[in-house]
């Protein structure tokens, strides 16, 4: 079935190392491998995440700061995907929350919350996501008119009662 019964994790960690496994065998370099390119991964969006919204130079530094970082230097050589795949939907999930205020088109709300949903999957503990961005959305509206209104109407795509 592709499921260690020894070591309690999500099923999507399972499903990332089945056609990795398939593909080069039960080796430890594979199970190596795959937080690797999570890493290298990582690095990509946070370059491209950076560069769209604060410019060139700012997408080089998080870069660097990145690369010479406890935490993404631990979780790019540990053994399981779980710290660089949560790492990746946190960016994943953010990206898409800045690309719907960027340009008010509903289906990156629909990517948000397909990535919330999924990063809460693999992660309890990452709900208080849900207050961080219910605190941003807050925040972004409280200087307009009705903006408990609006904030609601942003957080659950309910545009029709908000016309």
């Amino acid at each position: 079935w592709g499921i260690n019964q020894d070591y309690p994790s999500s099923q999507l960690h399972n499903l990332i190392y089945k056609p990795f496994i398939f593909l080069f065998g039960l080796k430890i370099w594979v199970f190596r491998l795959v937080p690797l390119l999570f890493g290298i991964l990582n690095i990509v969006l946070v370059y491209f995440f950076s560069k769209r919204n604060f410019g060139k130079r700012v997408a080089f530094f998080s870069v660097i700061v990145m690369l010479i970082s406890f935490y993404h230097t631990l979780a790019s050589l540990q053994f399981d995907i779980e710290g660089n795949l949560i790492m990746t939907l946190f960016i994943l999930l953010f990206y898409s929350l800045i690309e719907f205020y960027n340009s008010k088109k509903k289906y990156w709300m629909f990517f948000t919350g397909f990535f919330l949903g999924v990063l809460i999957n693999n992660k309890y503990n990452a709900i208080f996501v849900v207050f961080i961005i219910l605190a941003y959305v807050v925040f972004r509206n409280f200087k307009k008119e009705r903006w408990i209104k609006k904030s609601i109407c942003e957080l659950f795509l309910i545009y029709f009662i908000c016309k």
